[in-house]
């Protein structure tokens, strides 16, 4: 029910909200996904590895498994827990190591697109990453370069947290 989800994803908000309180809703589907900014959690939580273990671990308690990435690239951490279990700490710099290994379609592509990849032979990020960015964008215009940083784990993103709503 609506209200089950709704109480639960506030609870799952919540729980975020005790490790960080810069969060970004990032759900897509059916799937209810946050993305957490830990710029300077060092200090209270330890290193990302030590973080993200408790966090997981406080999501535990309340009854949700999750996966956890963390990584300096918004995008390469949000696709990297969408598509992996457990915990994956992605180093800076090694954003398209981590990924490279990753199905296509853990992209948001068009299934033109998906048919495309699929008759060229590309199956991975790592694939699509190392295709000549010109040649790519010519053939499937603007939206190939973006698809590619993605894959790279360069895109850029202007983190956009949630505010509580305002009241007087």
């Amino acid at each position: 029910s609506s209200e089950v989800e709704n109480a639960a994803h506030a609870v799952f908000l919540e729980c975020a909200a005790k490790f960080s309180p810069r969060i970004e809703e990032a759900s897509h589907g059916t799937a209810c996904a946050l993305v957490l900014d830990i710029a300077g959690t060092e200090l209270l939580f330890g290193p990302p590895e030590k973080f993200a273990e408790r966090l997981r671990s406080e999501m535990a308690t309340e009854g949700f498994r999750i996966s956890i990435a963390t990584s300096a690239n918004f995008h390469a951490a949000r696709i990297k827990a969408t598509a992996t279990r457990g915990i994956a700490i992605i180093p800076a710099g090694e954003e398209t190591c981590a990924l490279e290994k990753l199905p296509i379609a853990a992209l948001d592509l068009t299934e033109e697109h998906k048919e495309t990849f699929a008759l060229w032979g590309i199956r991975t990020l790592g694939e699509l990453a190392a295709l000549p960015e010109v040649e790519l964008v010519k053939r499937l215009g603007a939206a190939a370069s973006d698809w590619r940083a993605l894959a790279h784990g360069v895109a850029r993103h202007t983190f956009q947290p949630i505010e509580p709503e305002f009241a007087l």
